[in-house]
């Protein structure tokens, strides 16, 4: 689950995120892990759907915690999700799961 979203330019929670800043998501399970290229932080456009994946690497990947940059993201809303392999116990999922936001936030 994600609980919450940290947008480190504007210092808000769970409402606007920043092209190019910095980012903190907040959670149970949500470690970016597994060799599928699926695995990854996407940023999901409510109006068309598109995903935006994160290209560069984390600045902080556990369990509880993923960090990041923004992707470049045209102006409109987004959900968050993450697509990972991970579970507690060490053993990768087969295939990845998704875990999606239960919000959205707008740039």
């Amino acid at each position: 689950m994600i609980s919450r979203f940290l947008d480190g330019d504007s210092g808000t929670e769970n409402t606007t995120v920043t092209p190019g800043g910095l980012f903190t998501l907040r959670g149970s399970k949500i470690k970016i892990k597994g060799d599928n290229p699926e695995c990854g932080v996407y940023f999901v456009s409510t109006d068309d759907g598109k995903h935006y994946k994160l290209k560069r690497g984390y600045m902080a990947n556990t369990s509880k915690r993923v960090g990041g940059i923004v992707p470049a993201l045209p102006p409109g809303e987004y959900r968050i999700e993450i697509k990972t392999q991970f579970t507690i116990g060490g053993k990768d999922l087969k295939s990845p799961r998704t875990i999606e936001s239960g919000f959205t936030v707008r740039c």
